[in-house]
């Protein structure tokens, strides 16, 4: 049951945390990865089994980046991971997510829409073989880029793959513009004979109709990281009706005669969506925090959403390539 009824008022004083701050447990990191690469996968992932490709790049990219992927493992051990990517590989372009769709020579006809490439799994691969640093001069670099070329939109958005009959397949997400680009960007480099480019131009148009035509000014990039930044959250439990509380949707701010309030296991530390007028809160609520609240503290998409892993990998990289090196000394109201 929602209880946003009973939230503090927003024009409370600012939180304040305690002094105590969390670490990083790296040798613990190291443990789980090096469990998810050599061993079996957590019974959690099961439900993952045909994005074994997507899992591969993060166990092996999260070992590269905390030092330790050419010392835990043999170079024996890598070139069966290079091997086990380039099975994936696809005859007509791009990579499969596993091995499970490879239909051998039963794949004729309409069963070959069960063994396609897509572009995630595309992505990741390439992406996966060059953190390994070796296998990239194996890859069919013109076949995968004209598949590539081929999910493509007349509007300029990218599919996720090709279905029945040839048709692109997959929403007009720009997820899938990023990991076309990223492909193409991994692809197109050094002596190699190309075909003919994405619409490069039409990419770069789709992206711009979607921040309304907005000129990529340094207002737009200021005001762009303000809201990235005021995604942080912390989550609160409430004694009364646990976590579950965050999956009901937040008071129309439009429609509510007062400020808008959130339900006491929600908090935002940074600021608030951009549809809340931020100029009628200058504070966030106030809260104390404890060791047991603070493992709630992350990052989400947007307002009264879980924040998780995958929202902070995206928006830590978005602060990443806008050049916010301090994103802490950003502020969101």
């Amino acid at each position: 049951m929602s209880t946003y009824a009973h939230a503090p008022p927003l024009s409370q004083s600012t939180l304040t945390l305690t002094p105590d701050r969390s670490t990083f447990n790296k040798e613990r990191h190291i443990k789980y990865w090096l469990r998810c690469l050599k061993t079996h996968l957590p019974t959690a992932y099961t439900s993952n089994d045909s994005q074994r490709m997507t899992l591969a790049f993060f166990i092996l990219s999260a070992l590269d980046i905390l030092g330790v992927l050419h010392t835990k493992t043999t170079p024996a051990e890598r070139k069966e991971y290079v091997e086990w990517i380039l099975r994936c590989q696809h005859p007509g372009g791009g990579f499969r997510g596993f091995t499970g769709t490879m239909l051998g020579d039963e794949a004729n006809g309409e069963e070959c829409v069960w063994d396609s490439a897509n572009l995630a799994a595309t992505y990741f691969a390439c992406a996966a073989l060059m953190v390994l640093g070796e296998g990239m001069e194996r890859v069919k670099r013109k076949e995968c880029l004209e598949w590539v070329r081929g999910l493509q939109r007349g509007n300029g958005v990218f599919g996720e793959g090709i279905g029945k009959g040839g048709q692109v397949e997959g929403s007009e997400d720009m997820r899938f513009c990023y990991l076309a680009a990223g492909v193409r960007w991994m692809l197109r480099r050094g002596d190699m004979e190309r075909g003919k480019d994405i619409d490069v131009e039409g990419l770069v148009g789709y992206i711009e109709a979607s921040v309304d035509g907005k000129t990529v000014s340094p207002e737009f990039i200021e005001n762009m990281t303000r809201w990235l930044v005021s995604r942080q959250t912390l989550m609160l439990q409430d004694d009364e009706d646990g976590l579950d509380v965050v999956d009901d949707e937040p008071p129309d701010p439009e429609a509510a005669p007062a400020p808008p309030v959130f339900p006491p296991t929600f908090h935002v530390l940074g600021g608030f969506s951009v549809s809340i007028d931020a100029a009628t809160h200058t504070n966030p609520p106030s809260v104390e925090v404890s060791k047991y609240d603070r493992q709630w503290i992350g990052v989400n998409g947007r307002c009264n959403k879980v924040a998780d892993t995958c929202y902070t990998f995206w928006v830590g990289g978005t602060l990443g390539v806008s050049s916010c090196r301090n994103p802490e000394s950003v502020d969101v109201f």
